[in-house]
């Protein structure tokens, strides 16, 4: 089985409009299949010792955005925010080697040098 550690990693993903947010959580098909992926937007987030880059990112709601996570790093690092993780719908996950696909994560881990 192949490793899925690559030059970068990439999560795509939708943030919820608050409709489609219910008692019973969010509705994931929903969000995702009402995506225009041809206007996928990306933003490059580089990770480096005690440091993100940018350190603020904004995304809109309901636009579909992939996210590059990349470490710049001499140590792996991870991408954790509890609350991100809560409002977005994931379209996949994908490296050089392949693409995973969930509907949710809680925290990303990107070694060094990916």
């Amino acid at each position: 089985m192949k490793s899925l550690v690559s030059p970068a990693f990439v999560l795509s993903l939708v943030i919820f409009a608050s409709s489609a947010i219910s008692a019973e959580g969010p509705d994931l098909a929903k969000a995702l299949a009402g995506a225009d992926w041809s206007k996928m937007e990306t933003v490059t987030v580089t990770m480096t010792e005690y440091a993100f880059s940018p350190s603020h990112i904004v995304l809109k709601e309901g636009v579909p955005t992939k996210l590059v996570l990349k470490n710049d790093g001499k140590e792996a690092h991870y991408f954790v925010a509890e609350q991100f993780f809560k409002v977005i719908a994931t379209r996949k996950v994908q490296d050089s080697d392949g693409e995973i696909k969930a509907p949710s994560f809680t925290a990303v881990e990107v070694y060094p040098g990916r």
